[in-house]
This record gives structure tokens, sequence and C-alpha cells, in this order.
């Protein structure tokens, strides 16, 4: 896990400079596995998050407030009892293993003077946060309590006393060249480089080990079998320099970045061999960033793919009614011609037929028309003018259906364009907030949260310095058109795709006709087709624009246009 001993050791280095002898003034327990602690230190205060989640676990510093739930676990009620009031007298790391002490002086339920220590064990599955009362070395609680039926090594129960994790046989940074070589060579042959450096010398990520590789001038893979004495003298001499750096209290955070220019990973050292960007100077802050963005992306891919699954059965039931409706009923006419045939031929019939010839008058030829035995020619005339006007009604009710269902078909791409085009939570949430409105959506406990306020268009500069907005979503499209956009500002849209409202706010000006390709570019490229080499785009000015009474969000008629065919172009793209 990234959440190495070095991260630790420099989150450490910075908690004792910001939090150390800072006042614990409250305790947030968010979820089952994470802690908050609201620490005072003057001037200012401080929230210190701590996680025994099984993949995150980690210790930093965050400027994020999250929701608590309305009823405090049993764990923070303990801790609020024991910590709240007290002051921290000690932070400390055991070497670079992932354990972090945090000393509390507090009182008892007697008034008198108590100290407590809060252990912050980051170790995978088995991470924990367990308070012991140091005068007796007792576990007060821990978040995760387990018997020796599950671990024979140790318990976390209340009552008993506090094992520390097992040490990790490994050596420190500035071991010496003759211990290092000697744990090295004791490793199998095969060992590759990176993953020996993480077996020998502890406080590794593997990020870190395969930084360290790299700055010995070696490659990751190679297997130790391959190296010789004068390369394993390099990885020495470059993990002795790495424990300077660390005695010296010496870190360069750096985020590893992924093909698609987001963080994937951080370290507590400057990153040389892989993607990377320097990531400031304050490791809380980096450790914060980067768990706070992975959880905005877990929560924008769940939300994206709880919306989609509503669109998606949104526009089965849509297809459905299609379905329902058939086509046109083409017997309506027919039944028609035979009542019109009966009744021209009324002198010429008799009751009791079941079915007669009659020349087609329209076409010219002879026409068998069936005859109920049990009317009159006339009641059969009759009979068949009323099945006419019930399937033309039929007929009328079918055509409004499939016309309304397909206008929602185009409605439901549209939602779904705009989830794609989705950047963060505040996209997110117009769009579930639009399908609610819409009657897609039922609201509830677990809905987004509303940021409020109205919504935000994109907004850009052409190359020519004029301002292009874009909505990415049918409401932002509703609002841009409708209330930002001024009367002869220039309106795009893709034809015959869903997708963004784009506006060149002209001011009364003449646009460049680059700015006009560029915007049009725009527009192709916030539409379902996107993936086309050319798109159609129409363009005309917002007076020309109107949204029918009723219609749906983002739905728009209008006049006037042009059409240009444009390649399609996202912010960012190559020219």
């Amino acid at each position: 896990m990234p959440y190495d001993g070095l991260v630790m050791a420099a989150v450490t280095r910075e908690l004792n400079e910001l939090i150390l002898g800072g006042r614990i003034d409250r305790v947030h327990q968010p979820s089952e596995s994470t802690l908050i602690l609201s620490i005072y230190r003057h001037p200012g205060k401080f929230r210190l998050f701590l996680s025994a989640h099984a993949q995150h676990a980690r210790v930093h510093l965050t400027g994020q407030a999250r929701s608590n739930p309305p009823v405090p676990p049993l764990f923070c009620l303990i801790l609020r009892k024991h910590l709240e009031g007290g002051r921290i007298r000690a932070i400390r790391q055991r070497g670079l293993e992932r354990v972090l002490e945090i000393g509390v002086d507090t009182y008892d339920e007697l008034g008198a003077p108590a100290a407590k220590t809060l252990y912050c064990e980051v170790m995978g599955k088995h991470s924990n946060l367990i308070l012991v009362d140091d005068g007796a070395n007792l576990i007060v609680d821990g978040i995760r309590r387990y018997s020796h039926a599950l671990s024979r090594y140790r318990e976390v129960l209340p009552g008993r006393p506090y094992v520390p994790p097992p040490i990790q046989a490994k050596l420190e940074p500035g071991a010496g060249e003759e211990e290092f070589i000697a744990a090295c060579l004791a490793r199998p042959l095969e060992t590759p480089l990176a993953a020996l450096l993480q077996q020998v010398v502890n406080g590794l990520s593997q990020l870190t080990a395969r930084e360290l590789v790299h700055r010995a001038g070696l490659s990751p893979e190679t297997a130790l079998d391959s190296c010789g004495g004068f390369e394993l003298r390099s990885l020495w001499e470059t993990a002795r320099r790495l424990g300077l750096d660390v005695e010296a209290g010496r870190y360069a955070p750096g985020l590893k970045i992924d093909r698609e220019g987001r963080p994937c990973d951080y370290a507590a050292v400057a990153l040389t061999h892989c993607p990377s960007s320097p990531a400031g100077p304050a490791m809380n802050d980096v450790v914060d960033g980067f768990y706070q963005n992975r959880e905005d992306q877990d929560f924008l891919d769940k939300e994206k793919t709880f919306l989609r699954r509503v669109v998606a059965k949104a526009r089965e039931k849509t297809l459905q009614k299609i379905t329902r409706a058939g086509d046109d009923p083409d017997r309506g006419d027919t039944y028609r011609l035979y009542g019109e045939l009966l009744t021209a031929n009324l002198f010429r019939l008799t009751k009791g037929e079941t079915a007669v010839v009659l020349e087609d008058y329209h076409g010219g030829q002879a026409r068998e028309v069936p005859l109920d035995p049990s009317l009159t020619p006339a009641e059969n005339a009759q009979r068949y003018f009323r099945l006419y006007t019930r399937l033309r009604g039929a007929a009328r009710t079918a055509r409004a259906v499939r016309e309304a269902a397909a206008a929602e078909k185009d409605y439901l791409e549209g939602v779904e364009n705009a989830l794609s085009d989705a950047a963060g939570r505040a996209d997110l949430e117009e769009v579930r907030s639009e399908l609610a409105r819409q009657g897609y959506l039922r609201e509830g406990p677990q809905s987004t949260p509303r940021t409020g306020g109205a919504p935000q268009p994109l907004e850009l500069k052409s190359a020519d310095g004029v301002a292009i907005w874009i909505g990415r979503n049918n409401l932002q499209n509703d609002h841009l058109t409708m209330h930002l956009a001024a009367p002869n500002d220039i309106w795009l849209h893709a034809r015959g795709f869903p997708g963004a409202h784009v506006v060149i706010r002209a001011a009364g000006r003449p646009v460049p006709d680059s700015t006009l390709q560029e915007a049009a570019r725009l527009a192709a490229g916030f539409s379902r087709g996107r993936n086309d080499s050319l798109v159609p785009v129409d363009y005309t000015r917002i007076k020309y624009v109107k949204k029918p009474r009723g219609a749906k969000p983002g739905m728009v008629i209008y006049e006037r246009e042009k059409t240009i065919q444009a390649a399609p172009k996202r912010p960012g793209d190559n020219p």
C-alpha cells in the first residue's frame, strides 16, 4: 500500500510541529473504521483523520468535513469519555514501523490525572485503532475487537494487556554495508530488486522501492542473481542516502500520474522513474488530497453507474411503449370502404347474405365484402363505419404514444450523454435532481446532497479570446440558453444528436470564423456523435431558439439555422 513507513515518518514529523500540545475538543467516528479528532492548538483548529480500513488505513490531517451517523458508535463514545479535553503530550513512531502512538494527558472519572495512548496500527487487513491506559498498559477498547480465536499472537479486548504488533525483521535505511549485503544475499536469487529492497529495508512501499532501484541506476525487474558487488553496493548507497534524509527530516512528497493525468500513487520521496508531479512540501496535504481525490472518483463512478441503471431502465420501458403501440392499423380504410360500398348498393342487397361481391368504384375492381346474415344491409354498413371510427381513434392514440415515447427516448439519450460528460459531484447532482423532477428517480435519504445555486455551464475562451459557454447536462443547457445568453449570442447544437448547448458570447460584435469553427467542434465533442469524424452542427441566434411549453429539460426548437460540418473536439485535445 502507498502509505508506507516513510510516509508515516513524514506525517509524524509534521504532526509534531502542528498539533503537539493541542487539546482534543471532539471525537467523531464517520464510519466503522475511521475516526476524526478535532484538535485545537493556538492559533488554529485541526482535524486528525485516523483510519483502520483494510485497504486504505492511514493517519493524516484533513481539511475535509465528513458526515457523521446520527447515533455515535460505542468506540466513539468511549474515546469521547477518555480523550475529549485531553492534551496531546507525544506523537511517536516506532522506527519506520507503521504504528503511530498518540499520547494524551487527560483525567479519569474522579478527576485525577491519567495518561492514555491511542495506537494507530496501519497494517493492511490487520489495521486497528486501540486506546490503552498507560498506567496499567491495559486496553480500554479497540475499533476492531478480536480474541485468540482469530489471532494466536494477541487479543484486542477491553481489559487485556496491550501487545504491540510484531516488529518486522528488516533493516533501517541507514544500516551498514556488510549487514545490508548479507541480508540481500539471504533472499532467493530470483527475487527482483524492487521486491528485494521491500523485503530487506523497513518502511518502503513498492513505489518507493522501485524509485530507489532506479536511483541506483538499475532496473526494478532485474533479479538478484544478475547482481554483483557493484550493483549491491549501489543499492546500499541509495538506501543509506535515504536513511540520512530520514534522520534529517528531509522529505520530498511526490505523486505518480497515470495515463489520464490523474494521481494514482504517492510517496514521501521525489519520483524520477515514472510520470509524476511534485506534490508539495506537506505530506499531510498530499495524503489528504490523494484520498479525497480517490473518494471523489469512487463516488463519481458509483453514482454514474447507479444513474445509468436508472436511465437504462427508463429507456427499456420507453421502448416497450413503442413496441406495444405497434404500427398504424391498416384495416381502418378497408372498413370505411366496405361501409361506403354497402351504402351505395343497398338496393341490390337483402338480409341473410354472408358475403357479397361489389365493384370498387375507386379502383374499378370487384371486392368481396363479408356480411353478418343477422343484420340488414344498412346495419352491416353502419357496423363497418363504427369499426372504421374505432380503429381511426386507436391509430391516432397509437401514433401519439409512439411520438411521445420517441421524444422520451431522445431525452433519455441526452441524459446518458450528460452522464458521460459529468466531471464532478455538482454535475452529477444536477443530473440526479433532473431525473427526480421528471419522475424517474425518487429522492430519499441516500440521495446526493444538493450544493445549491444555479447550474454552472463550462466557460472557455476561444483562440480569438471570445467567451464560449457549454452546457454539460439538460439543467445547464436550459439555464444557459434561456437565462444566461443574450438575444444576439450565437447558439450551436449538434444536429441529430443529444448533446450540449454551446453559446458564443458575441456581445453585439461579429464572431470570427475561427471562433465559430472552434465552438462547432466543441458542440460536436460534447454530443453523442463525439466519436464520429465529422458531425453536422446547427447554429443560429439565441433569439431564434425557443422552449415549447411543457417540454422536458434541454428540449428546444429553433429556426433560421445554418449548418456546418465539424470534427469533434474536447477541451485539452490537440488542435
